[in-house]
């Protein structure tokens, strides 16, 4: 029978199911064991991590499917970047942030109409509307 802590990693590799071109989307489990997918508003409930990698090939640059990346965990605490998504709200320093509820593994400011209801990270820094790109956050 195993007992105690089976990996302490911050970082843990898993195949990516998606193809991604950035990193700091929000992770699911995926399909498998040792799969991850992008976080879906179907999924929110199960979201196990967020991309410190992409799935682009280092050579041709196209990002492709079923890639070993690098995964870290929904640490409470630990500081990190997100994908925000395009057309996203203007966010202020400490506002909430949740999954998008139109775009896959990418977030936006918690406010119940662009989002799901479940708070996973505060911003730590502002952010006009529709910038995009990624954001610091404080993962909760």
């Amino acid at each position: 029978m195993a007992e105690g802590l089976s990996n302490d990693a911050m970082l843990q590799s898993f195949t990516m199911e998606d193809a991604i071109s950035y990193a700091g989307y929000l992770l699911a489990y995926g399909s498998a064991e040792g799969k991850v997918d992008l976080a879906t508003a179907a999924s929110d409930d199960h979201v196990m991590g967020t991309a410190f990698a992409t799935t682009k090939d280092p050579i041709t640059e196209v990002a492709g499917t079923d890639v070993l990346i690098g995964v870290i965990g929904m640490v409470p605490g630990l500081e990190v970047y997100l994908k925000l998504m395009t057309g996203n709200q203007a966010i202020a320093y400490g506002d909430p942030l949740a999954l998008s509820a139109s775009v896959d593994g990418e977030v936006d400011k918690k406010d119940g109409s662009t989002c799901t209801n479940i708070l996973r990270a505060h911003a730590l820094e502002a952010k006009d509307a529709s910038a995009a790109g990624h954001i610091k956050a404080r993962l909760v």
